[in-house]
């Protein structure tokens, strides 16, 4: 494409490389809101398992798009001048899917025994490693049951809001 006509679009090569890992991080997103933030009357194991399998389904859907995201992701870390591409797309990951945990333990009404960041952080690596792991070795199968591995794991992160007891699934 002409110089200009770039220019027209992006300001900048971070520009557009930021633009592509937020569209692919925000279609997969709003997957993922569909299934968790839709749910009456949830029972938290289903609405976190429902959440985790959504973005996994994503993933086997369009296993290009999400290629894509660790190719540019590669890329902006070895770049100097393009490390904000890579720091601007993680902190989505990371902001969006706080607020997505957040949202679940008000929905139904426990908190974490770890801090929030913490846990999103854990499920965000989490499921970052399993979708990479997935692209390079297949198996679907086995990687829907590490989804539900860590589902269950999660579960044992909450607690109920009144009693600080452990929440039983």
């Amino acid at each position: 494409m002409p110089l200009g006509v770039f220019h027209y679009a992006f300001r900048s090569k971070q520009e557009l490389m930021a633009m592509v890992t937020e569209t692919i991080a925000r279609r997969s997103k709003a997957d993922i809101d569909a299934a968790v933030l839709t749910e009456a009357q949830p029972d938290l194991f289903d609405l976190v398992q429902g959440g985790l399998m959504a973005y996994f389904d994503h993933v086997v859907m369009h296993p290009h798009e999400h290629l894509v995201t660790y190719e540019l992701t590669a890329m902006a870390l070895r770049e100097p001048e393009m490390e904000d591409v890579a720091d601007r797309q993680y902190r989505y990951y990371l902001e969006e899917n706080e607020k997505l945990v957040s949202a679940v333990a008000e929905m139904i009404g426990f908190d974490y025994s770890l801090p929030i960041p913490v846990v999103t952080r854990f499920v965000t690596s989490l499921m970052d490693g399993l979708a990479l792991n997935y692209l390079a070795k297949g198996d679907e199968e086995e990687a829907r049951e590490v989804v539900a591995l860590l589902a269950t794991t999660l579960v044992g992160f909450a607690m109920h809001v009144d009693t600080r007891e452990a929440v039983d699934d």
